[in-house]
């Protein structure tokens, strides 16, 4: 092979490795709109879904309207406190982390050790 292709060829790869070394990083950087950071809250009119039967939540594309908050309490939506999710036994259950006895809530005085402790509750 002679000079000028090696060189060529040699140019080539470092092009398409430091390309590729690009690529993999904005892949590697999902945007803040990614599936797997979507879930992570839930903004002002925004919504989420939790599907009962897989556990999984979706959250929606679209802002939620004053006219689709009504259409939602007029079917029984009501506003919650904090609240616990969890999954036991093939069944979904929420816990509304009310106050108790001691200044403390539900979730503080019986649940605490669940969690890592960089949350509020």
């Amino acid at each position: 092979m002679s000079l000028s292709k090696t060189a060529l060829l040699a140019a080539s790869l470092t092009l398409g490795l430091s390309t590729m070394g690009v690529v993999t990083k904005s892949f590697a950087q999902a945007p803040q709109n990614a599936p797997a950071n979507m879930l992570l809250d839930v903004g002002e009119d925004e919504v989420m879904y939790m599907n009962i039967k897989t556990g999984k939540m979706t959250k929606g594309k679209m802002k939620i309207s004053a006219a689709h908050n009504t259409k939602a309490m007029g079917m029984g939506a009501r506003e919650i406190s904090s609240s616990m999710i969890y999954r036991k036994g093939g069944k979904l259950y929420l816990l509304e982390n009310k106050a108790s006895a001691g200044g403390k809530t539900v979730v503080q005085e019986n649940f605490q050790e669940v969690f890592d402790g960089n949350h509020q509750y």
